[in-house]
């Protein structure tokens, strides 16, 4: 059955069975931290990566903003990576399908920092600690490297709007913090 986002809040109506977690690797907003910045999680397995959906369609996948700055990402192992050399590289896409960095977040990450349950990864790229901001609307992409036989991840995206810059104050044009 399908999701539904009639009233463009981000909130998802389902309808019809569906197996447990199955929304969770659309992402979600998480919280925003004591720091003000925003965190959106995912969770999916190995075998139903998220990917671009190639609709131009925002309202079901969670979406990073453009100009936001990704102060962090992490993953954490709810089952470990089973396979012959898998390995995980987590990304961007934007909402239409068009590659913005398909890993930005972190590239090839290792079976051995991926075979323990409850281990956390902190993922090191080219997006992460960026001095710039996204260049366009980002949602999660995820692939697969060898041949992979089990694994679920948990993906934390933390991110400052786009009114700050890297050090967290806001630029012209924002009315935060004025």
């Amino acid at each position: 059955m399908g999701f539904e986002n009639s009233a463009g809040l981000g909130n998802r109506n389902h309808y019809g069975p569906r197996v447990m977690g199955e929304a969770r690797k659309f992402g979600a907003r998480k919280s925003i931290n004591a720091a003000g910045n925003v965190e959106v999680e995912w969770v999916f397995d190995f075998d139903d990566l998220p990917g671009a959906n190639g609709t131009n369609d925002d309202s079901l996948e969670a979406t990073l903003p453009v100009g936001c700055w990704i102060e962090s990402a992490k993953v954490q192992v709810l089952t470990a990576i089973a396979g012959t050399t898998p390995t995980l590289t987590i990304g961007l896409v934007e909402p239409d399908g068009s590659t913005l960095d398909a890993d930005g977040i972190d590239v090839a990450i290792a079976e051995a920092a991926l075979d323990a349950v409850n281990e956390w990864v902190d993922c090191d790229g080219a997006l992460v600690q960026a001095t710039t901001g996204l260049a366009a609307k980002g949602q999660l992409v995820a692939s697969t490297g060898g041949t992979v036989t089990a694994g679920r991840f948990l993906v934390v995206i933390e991110y400052k709007e786009a009114e700050a810059d890297p050090t967290g104050n806001y630029v012209a044009g924002g009315v935060k913090g004025a």
